[in-house]
This record gives C-alpha cells, sequence and structure tokens, in this order.
C-alpha cells in the first residue's frame, strides 16, 4: 500500500505531493508501530492477569510478531532506498535530507521515514522480546523461588526450569 501511494505521487510530477504523501507515510507507519507495541503489552498483561486460562500458542504468536518485525523493517528501507532513487531535481533534495536527518522542532510524528524504519520497528520487536521474557519468566518464578527453600531437596525444581525453557525453545 505504501508503495502504491509513494507510486502515484511520484508520477504527479508535483514534489510537495511527493513530499506529503512520505510525511503521511511516516505517521501512519508510527501510529501503526504504537498499536503493535501495546498489543505485545496486552497479551502479556492478559497472560499475567489469569495464566491459567490463557490462549494456547502466545509464546509462538509472540516469536512470529518479532519476526514480522524484522520482515516489515527490511520492507521500509528497501521503500526509503526506492524514494531516494526515483525522486529527482529539487524534490529529491527535499526527500534526503527528510530521510537522513531529524531536525530539531519537528514533531515525533514527522520524524524521517528513515529513523521510522530503522528504529521504530525494532521498539516494536524489542517489546516484544520484552513480553516473551516476561512471560517465560512468570511461569519458572515459582520454580526459581523454590531454589531457596526446603523445596529444593523433595521437589524437581530445576528440571522443571529447564523443561519451561526447552518447551518454548528460549
Amino acid at each position: 500500500m505504501l508503495n502504491q501511494q509513494v507510486d502515484l505521487a511520484s508520477t504527479s510530477g508535483r514534489e510537495q505531493l511527493v513530499m506529503d504523501v512520505i510525511l503521511e507515510c511516516c505517521e501512519v507507519l508510527q501510529v501503526f508501530q504504537e498499536s503493535l507495541t501495546s498489543l505485545a503489552k496486552t497479551e502479556e498483561t492478559a497472560y499475567a492477569s489469569n495464566r491459567d486460562e490463557a490462549k494456547p500458542g502466545l509464546i509462538e504468536y509472540l516469536i512470529a510478531f518479532v519476526n514480522n518485525q524484522s520482515r516489515s523493517s527490511e520492507f521500509t528501507l528497501q521503500l526509503v532506498e526506492r524514494i531516494k532513487r526515483d525522486v529527482r531535481g529539487h524534490a529529491a533534495l527535499i526527500v534526503e535530507k527528510r530521510l537522513t536527518e531529524v531536525e530539531e522542532g519537528i514533531p515525533l510524528r514527522l520524524f524521517s521515514l528513515q529513523v521510522v524504519c530503522a528504529v521504530g520497528f525494532r521498539n516494536v520487536a524489542k517489546a516484544g522480546l520484552a513480553s516473551i521474557r516476561a512471560i517465560v519468566f512468570m511461569d519458572v518464578t515459582s520454580f526459581l523461588e523454590g531454589c531457596f527453600t526446603p523445596k529444593w531437596y523433595t521437589e524437581t525444581l530445576v528440571e522443571n526450569t529447564v523443561a519451561t525453557f526447552e518447551v518454548l525453545h528460549v
């Protein structure tokens, strides 16, 4: 969809339209990334509030979620390179400046597409990884706490902890 918008704007021959489309893409990507970050945190919170009724496959879902952010980052970086290649004239200078610099005074929602791509999707992936880490450690906390009590002598705490990590492939 981003490619189509940039293509349409580029064929118009209007530099300002190209700039407006690029800035709108930045804004849309940031809103999308914020919603994805919120989704990862929501899944973690839902799991923490009611672990017994958690949906199966949550960890696998979050792993796919994190991997998808890497693909999204690669795609948008390819789009940035295409924009740099396709835009000519005065607009090329403006686009290059916008794509490589974060200027003072520009609201956060108007950061360059380069920053949105490089940092935004990486931050979403980090949020997903943090949720995975939190969920895994919620599962093993009772085992680890038991290691410092007399349960250590009678229960298989270490084996349960190792088995949890093996099952989750973490």
